[in-house]
């Protein structure tokens, strides 16, 4: 059985770019990029990849941590994060490498 941790995918500026964005819960200007609770991903105790966040308040991002009622919509929120991050062009697709892959 294999017990090592999965390396996280890290980006700095894609969280810097969801803190931009409107809190999730709110509508009110973001403070934070949330990473998603309690599905670390790459082990227990292990923080997601960056590219499994989205934005929230201060206030809302506290009430997500603290309330495992909350974390059944986050899975929504961050794949709206992720379709507006397409949408404006922060994620694109490699065109070349999916022509690659399709062959």
């Amino acid at each position: 059985m294999n017990l090592q941790k999965k390396p996280r995918i890290e980006n700095e500026l894609y969280l810097k770019w969801v803190e931009t964005l409107d809190c999730k819960i709110t509508g009110a200007p973001a403070d934070d990029a949330h990473h998603r609770c309690g599905q670390g991903g790459g082990g227990m105790g292990t923080k997601p990849h960056d590219f499994l966040a989205m934005p929230l308040t201060r206030g809302s991002h506290t009430l997500m941590h603290n309330d495992p009622g909350m974390w059944i919509d986050q899975n929504q929120y961050i794949l709206e994060t992720i379709e507006e991050a397409f949408r404006q062009g922060v994620i694109v697709f490699d065109n070349k490498a999916l022509k690659e892959l399709s062959k």
